[in-house]
């Protein structure tokens, strides 16, 4: 019912883009299931008819099987990467309601993840911030913009290659 905006996207390069879906309840009666309909709007500058729309509709087969397939691998590291991203945030809010224990456990779980993904540097700054909200039940200014916009970065592509 609202537009997304994708932003920019470089010429010949890719760019997916991770959906969340909140389904309700689906009758038994139903075999497929259209998530979402609208279109792509898009402008390319350089050409003399430069604004464009393509039609988008979104269905997926519905089953009563229990059979799980797993997703795919690439579906499985944008969602790791979403999650830190707002456990980072969920830190915040912990810390404004006063949860401290809660926040510094989150952090430390962070830096975990944040470390076996190689993510050193960003990593080392979520473990400082666990002793600063130990110490001060605040996150440091520095720390705080590092840990959100790092977490962030994350969910950027790396190369246009990776899309």
């Amino acid at each position: 019912s609202f537009p997304i905006q994708l932003g920019g996207i470089p010429y010949k390069s890719r760019q997916r883009i991770l959906l969340e879906f909140l389904v309700d309840p689906i009758r038994s009666n139903i075999s497929r299931l259209m998530l979402a309909e609208g279109h792509f709007s898009f402008d390319i500058p350089k050409y003399a008819i430069n604004h464009y729309r393509l039609p988008l509709t979104l269905t997926r087969p519905v089953s009563t099987s229990h059979e799980m397939e797993p997703p795919p691998h690439l579906i499985v590291e944008a969602m790791s990467k979403l999650t830190l991203y707002r456990m980072q945030e969920k830190v915040r809010e912990d810390i404004t309601v006063g949860e401290f224990n809660r926040a510094t456990q989150s952090l430390q779980s962070i830096a975990t993840h944040l470390f076996s993904q190689g993510e050193l540097d960003l990593a080392k700054t979520a473990l400082l911030e666990v002793q600063n909200v130990k110490n001060q039940q605040k996150l440091s200014q520095e720390g705080e913009k590092q840990i959100k916009y790092g977490t962030r970065a994350l969910l950027l592509p790396g190369s246009p290659e990776e899309g």
